[in-house]
């Protein structure tokens, strides 16, 4: 019988939750490039990558606040309480530089909307810039799942999920 898993607890989320904000966010620039190299995708690649931004950003808090309650499940010996706070601290500084450049993606995309101009070198120097913004925010959120990794599998750090019984199956069936 066909049934969704159990949903589990906030605290428990961490684990599935905080991989997509990561790919997510580390995608945005394959949009960005793809807009500043091809000026005719330009408009539809920068909302792709506007709306993708937006959404890693949205994950990033969920991220954050998972992983805040997740802390709980860290506490060890001082080298591990050591990383959970540069974990954590690496994090919300990724998040936040990735909030600063949603209004810089959304003005980039506003003028190539608008812009009909002849000269167009000013807006893919403008999207050369926010790539390299971005490169540096990609940076601070590869350390922090860096550390994030190390936790898991170098110190054994885990989320309390709860696993369902395993179902009992009846050995009394032949199956040739």
């Amino acid at each position: 019988m066909f049934q969704l898993p159990p949903i589990p607890s906030w605290d428990a989320l961490h684990p599935i939750v905080v991989h997509f904000p990561i790919a997510l966010l580390l995608f945005v620039p394959v949009f960005v490039a793809l807009g500043v190299c091809v000026p005719r995708w330009r408009v539809a690649m920068w909302s792709a990558a506007f709306v993708t931004l937006l959404a890693g950003v949205a994950f990033a808090f969920v991220a954050t606040s998972t992983g805040d309650a997740a802390e709980k499940f860290a506490e060890g010996s001082p080298a591990v309480d050591r990383l959970v706070h540069e974990h954590e601290e690496l994090a919300e500084k990724a998040r936040n530089a990735f909030v600063v450049l949603v209004p810089m993606l959304g003005a980039l995309l506003v003028w190539a909307w608008r812009g009909k101009s002849a000269k167009r070198w000013p807006l893919v120097l403008a999207g050369v810039v926010y790539l390299a913004l971005h490169s540096g925010a990609s940076l601070i959120l590869a350390n922090a799942a860096h550390q994030g990794g190390l936790l898991v599998h170098a110190y054994g750090v885990r989320a309390d999920i709860k696993a369902p019984p395993l179902p009992v199956f009846d050995e009394s069936i032949d199956e040739d």
